[in-house]
């Protein structure tokens, strides 16, 4: 069972948040469609670490789910054609180590549905596109 969880977009303190990559999945025959999306609008509160988090939110409710783990930061996001599987490049659990000029990116694939079964399919895989 899904278990949704309402994030506010934006923290009400005038803080501005990123959106990117936002693609729209359904499921017709239960007429529910689903955007999923990166956004930077959950602050770490810690220096030099990324804020970018894959989310979805279903359309109908607007009940929002972050499918990132906390703690972890997903970049470039792809959804599968089918909408099953989402495909982002991430740091994973070491996070950032402040490289500019070659990004050590992994690339994970998750259940779009909850986030779960997360697994690293390629190591240093660069960056989606």
């Amino acid at each position: 069972m899904i278990r949704w969880i309402k994030v506010p977009l934006l923290n009400g303190k005038g803080g501005i948040s990123m959106k990117d990559k936002p693609t729209v999945i359904g499921d017709y025959l239960v007429k529910k469609e689903i955007l999923v999306y990166m956004s930077t609008h959950e602050n770490p509160g810690e220096p030099r670490t990324s804020w970018a988090a894959v989310y979805a939110t279903e359309l109908t409710t607007r009940v929002t789910q972050r499918l990132t783990p906390h703690g972890i930061a997903d970049f470039s996001l792809a959804v599968s054609p089918s909408g099953v599987y989402t495909v982002v490049a991430s740091y994973g659990e070491r996070g950032w180590s402040g490289e500019v000029e070659e990004l050590s990116t992994d690339i994970y694939i998750f259940l779009t549905r909850d986030g779960s079964n997360r697994v690293k399919v390629v190591e240093h895989g660069d960056w989606l596109s």
